[in-house]
């Protein structure tokens, strides 16, 4: 162990298949046109974790956690960030009406407005 201690890697170490979970900063959010409603409900293929904030991705987190197998999450805003890890396990819905998510939702997340779903880009 003191040896380890002692001559280790200062870093922390790299495991295979982890990947960071701290949202980076994202490109500026779309101008939003109003409020949007967006409800995530998990289906019966089970949960997902999602990661909901107003504005973008280092913004107030409004839900971070994971929707479970028939729960349903619903936020209101102008501008939402959301990043969903198992977006075949929800149905999203904007303003009422169910929509497609972009395949970036898993990994850089989307801004979601009242007239449209935008992929984040990387700053």
């Amino acid at each position: 162990v003191i040896a380890a201690w002692r001559f280790g890697d200062a870093e922390q170490p790299q495991v295979p298949g982890l990947q960071e979970t701290t949202p980076a900063r994202t490109a500026i959010a779309p101008k939003a046109d109003g409020n949007v409603t967006l409800e995530v409900i998990a289906t019966r293929r089970g949960g997902s974790f999602v990661d909901v904030r107003r504005g973008d991705a280092i913004g107030v987190a409004e839900f971070t956690g994971t929707v479970e197998k028939g729960q349903k999450q619903r936020f209101v805003g102008k501008v939402l960030w959301l990043q969903v890890r198992t977006p075949a396990n929800v149905v999203v819905r904007r303003n009422g009406n169910r929509v497609r998510l972009p395949a970036a939702v898993k990994t850089r997340g989307v801004f979601v407005t009242s007239k449209r779903i935008v992929p984040a880009q990387p700053a």
